[in-house]
């Protein structure tokens, strides 16, 4: 299977495929120094959203699977621990939502879905633990957010991308994958332990495993 890669942010792309050599062409960034096709996006849901349309619109996934991966937070009822990796099934946009004292309304509840359920599908090719994720704008810095967004979907792990991603993706009939690896846990800013480098360490032990497949 082919696939390219897309990752919100220079660091993470360094630390994945162990190269610090970045070149802008036809209003892409590529990491380069790697045969591997690697795109970075940009953090957030429109930076990414954006970016792999105008990807798909110039033709040039030739043929292949475009697979979104970085880091993640987990909520702390998931079980997870820092530094596991996990592939993503179902993505939601959490917080396109009317947010209450202690609860949250999706949009779709409310009459206008983002679209069909409010998640979007991401595909599941690899041996790796599926776990659904929540896509947020506004972060779960604080305990009580952070437990309104997973007892609203069951979430176990939240980034910034991922469903606006598979979404467009989708939208011509395009299939994508979802890689995160745990890098902190949400909620209370003061009280989360955070380990990016165990983070990044994981993906690169997992892109180093399919390396020879890709």
């Amino acid at each position: 299977m082919k696939y390219t890669f897309f990752v919100p942010t220079r660091k993470e792309a360094a630390a994945i495929f162990t190269s610090e050599h970045f070149t802008e062409e036809s209003g892409f960034v590529y990491l380069t120094d790697t045969p591997y096709k690697v795109v970075i996006t940009g953090v957030g849901k429109v930076n990414s959203a954006v970016a792999l349309t105008k990807y798909i619109c110039k033709n040039l996934l030739n043929n292949s699977i475009p697979l979104l991966i970085g880091i993640a937070g987990a909520y702390r009822e998931a079980g997870l621990a820092i530094g596991d990796t996990v592939m993503i099934k179902n993505d939601h946009f959490v917080d396109e939502a009317l947010l209450l004292d202690d609860a949250i309304k999706s949009i779709g509840e409310l009459g206008f879905p983002i679209c069909d359920g409010n998640k979007a599908l991401c595909h599941t090719p690899f041996s790796l633990p599926e776990h659904d994720a929540n896509t947020v704008s506004l972060l779960s810095g604080t305990d009580h957010l952070a437990r309104l967004y997973h007892s609203k979907t069951g979430a176990s792990v939240e980034s910034m991308e991922g469903a606006a991603f598979a979404l467009a993706a989708a939208s011509f009939g395009i299939k994508t994958v979802q890689v995160r690896a745990v890098s902190n846990y949400c909620g209370a800013r003061g009280s989360q332990s955070w380990d990016v480098k165990k983070a990044f360490a994981s993906l690169h032990g997992f892109f180093s495993s399919i390396a020879i497949k890709t």
